[in-house]
């Protein structure tokens, strides 16, 4: 089974420049402060800590990191309302087109001769010679088909009765007990006759 890949929930932030959107390894923008918001990298900060943090952002007295600062918190609505109108808006689509396809598109019939067939090549259109269609196929396709499905049949009965030997066989190894050995017994058996009747 193949998962879909993890989704941030929250909207990533540079380190470097404070904004929305990338991250500091994809940053081109010069380093302002997550602390004070002056022009310089967060780490050579020299503002006191008891003095209140200035938001780059917003400007108000947070850190730029602050998940209640106003921009974030409209970004992360813009965000939430985009999914959930998309998700919609994807929904109502495929539901109205699967509704309308029939209605809209209705299938040509099978008496129009000039009706387009899928294995008309533009080449035999521009040729001077008049199509003709495919013939069709053969009534006996249910014999060939049946006999094709028994032909299935007897090869995957091997398998499944080989799959279930090599389970018995790991349950013995697995446990020693003899009456999962007797059981692995009969099934390599069963499988030697089986396999011997289709050589």
């Amino acid at each position: 089974k193949v998962e879909e890949p993890y989704k941030a929930k929250i909207i990533s932030q540079c380190l470097n420049c404070q904004e929305y959107g990338h991250t500091r390894t994809y940053c081109g923008y010069p380093a302002r402060c997550v602390c004070c918001s002056a022009n310089h990298a967060s780490s050579e900060c020299t503002k006191p800590r008891d003095t209140p943090a200035k938001c780059v952002l917003c400007s108000g007295d947070h850190p730029a990191n602050y998940r209640g600062c106003t921009v974030y918190k409209e970004l992360q609505l813009r965000k939430s309302t985009n999914t959930k109108s998309k998700f919609l808006h994807d929904t109502i689509k495929s539901n109205s087109n699967n509704l309308n396809v029939k209605s809209s598109h209705p299938l040509p019939s099978s008496t129009n001769k000039n009706a387009p067939n899928s294995s008309y090549t533009y080449a035999q259109a521009t040729s001077n010679q008049s199509f003709q269609s495919p013939s069709p196929p053969s009534p006996d396709i249910t014999k060939v088909l049946t006999s094709f499905i028994d032909e299935l049949k007897s090869l995957v009965n091997p398998l499944i009765s080989l799959l279930t030997q090599r389970r018995a066989r790991a349950l013995y190894q697995s446990t020693r007990l003899p009456s999962h050995k007797s059981t692995y017994n009969r099934l390599a058996n069963y499988l030697k006759k089986t396999l011997a009747k289709l050589k």
